[in-house]
């Protein structure tokens, strides 16, 4: 790790420990750390703890903020320990709260998890309903949402539909500009051509 990450890391469990900051900018510190130092960088277990600390600190408080937090990075984290059944349950009781308030762009986010889960998981039919839920409620975030379905259809062998997806992506990429959407469609259109 660069030297500038271990500060991040550092400055971010002060936030932590340090009681004089407001219980949100904590509960934000907590949740970076978890994410972006621990889960995706292959310490999911120890996002796991983190995220369970959180979960402890949010009921104290009594804060909705953070115990969604704690949810969220739940389920994250159980995802990449390969945990499925309980990276959906928790995605799952996310997708209803979100509902339940209306919140459109998160139940969004949701969708879209649910679908890669069912993905990672071989269960094509499941992914495809919950990303076309995603791609529905927010039609202008859709080039992700299209470049994942793509990959379904690649992978189920219908590799027309794919291509069809791909170059749909691109187009939209064109007026939305999002460069890892972009270089991933155009990696997965190559190995569909292949």
């Amino acid at each position: 790790m660069s030297a500038r990450g271990g500060e991040l890391k550092d400055s971010l469990w002060k936030v932590w420990y340090d009681d004089s900051f407001h219980s949100e900018r904590r509960i934000e510190a907590i949740t970076n750390l978890a994410r972006n130092h621990y889960i995706v960088k292959g310490s999911a277990d120890s996002g796991l703890i983190l995220a369970n600390l959180l979960d402890v600190f949010s009921n104290q408080i009594d804060s909705d903020f953070g115990r969604e937090r704690a949810i969220s990075l739940r389920g994250t984290a159980y995802f990449y320990l390969e945990n499925y059944p309980k990276a959906l349950s928790q995605k799952l009781i996310l997708l209803k709260i979100y509902q339940d308030r209306g919140a459109i762009n998160d139940e969004a986010n949701i969708h879209e998890w649910i679908g890669l889960i069912y993905y990672t998981q071989n269960n094509f039919e499941q992914a495809l309903l919950y990303l076309n839920k995603a791609r529905r409620l927010v039609p202008e975030r859709a080039s992700g949402f299209y470049s994942n379905l793509g990959s379904i259809y690649r992978d189920i062998g219908r590799p027309d539909s794919a291509i069809s997806l791909y170059r749909k992506t691109l187009q939209i990429i064109k007026t939305v500009p999002d460069k890892y959407v972009e270089g991933s469609t155009y990696l997965n259109l190559g190995m569909t051509y292949l």
